[in-house]
């Protein structure tokens, strides 16, 4: 019985799951070389799911599986995830830990040799997407990554590289919707569950730390609104930012800390005197 069967039998009885891998899951689950593993997490989202859902569910690309986590909603959430099951490999609505539990989960339950993550609320950028993703798929690299479409307003949004940056007063890494991760190196390491906005940055930092290589591509892998976990900005924010990047960077505290006060905090507070259109604008003008 292979890892993945082990986990489905070992879920809470009490535990609300479904998809296609059920009626295989007797007989032992079956992979296909080359594997595209989607992972949705979602709680509560009732009005952003079935956006995300069917962005997944159109990839021309056929050769994907397709795990959804739900952190065990109550607003109809589960009800538009079983209108599709019958598109996913396997879903299940359980409590959770948080966002990075949740997505923990995903891996665990994962098949593929890549994985990606594009949780409720965003989008493939289109249905051909992965089709011209796959080509450039080498396990020579952790992660094949290309752009991001921020979405600010329904008239505002600006396109994205955002390539590795591991040094100076701040980092960039690619957005891990727009990142498919080698899943070996993904399931060895996870998410680190003691962050709760920044594991994904963290998660980055530790694979260039261990000198993994990126691969950044044109594409525009996803769409993303600009209203996540980890778009805002608060105290926990910085420090989760410091922690990760004192992995690699000598003083990051220091050098991150003037970054946020004299760069960062001040704009912000400009964002928030400006009406919501106006600073829409900018921020797709700016890309930021």
């Amino acid at each position: 019985m292979t890892i993945q069967a082990q986990a489905l039998i070992a879920l809470k009885p009490s535990a609300a799951h479904g998809g296609r891998r059920l009626d295989s899951a007797a007989r032992g689950l079956t992979r296909n070389p080359n594997l595209v593993t989607i992972v949705t997490v979602v709680y509560n989202c009732v009005r952003t799911v079935e956006a995300t859902l069917r962005s997944v569910i159109e990839q021309t690309h056929g050769n994907t599986e397709y795990i959804v986590v739900d952190g065990g909603s109550r607003d109809g959430t589960v009800d538009i995830i079983r209108k599709y099951e019958q598109h996913i490999d396997y879903w299940v609505s359980e409590k959770d830990r948080g966002i990075y539990n949740a997505m923990n989960k995903g891996i665990e339950l994962s098949t593929g040799d890549w994985i990606c993550f594009m949780n409720a609320g965003d989008k493939f950028h289109s249905p051909t997407t992965l089709e011209h993703v796959v080509p450039f798929l080498d396990k020579r690299f952790a992660v094949v990554a290309g752009a991001v479409q921020y979405i600010y307003d329904a008239d505002n949004r600006r396109t994205r590289h955002m390539c590795p940056k591991f040094s100076g007063f701040y980092m960039e890494v690619p957005h891990h919707q727009a990142s498919l991760i080698n899943n070996a190196l993904m399931k060895e390491l996870k998410y680190d569950e003691s962050f709760r906005i920044r594991a994904d940055l963290y998660l980055m930092t530790l694979l260039h730390a261990k000198g993994h290589t990126f691969r950044m591509i044109e594409e525009v892998i996803c769409d993303v609104e600009t209203t996540g976990v980890s778009q805002g900005l608060s105290k926990n924010h910085i420090l989760e930012d410091i922690r990760a990047g004192t992995l690699v960077i000598p003083h990051y505290w220091f050098k991150s800390s003037l970054y946020h006060a004299f760069y960062i905090l001040p704009r912000l507070m400009v964002r928030k005197m400006l009406p919501k259109r106006i600073e829409s604008r900018i921020r797709a003008l700016l890309g930021n």
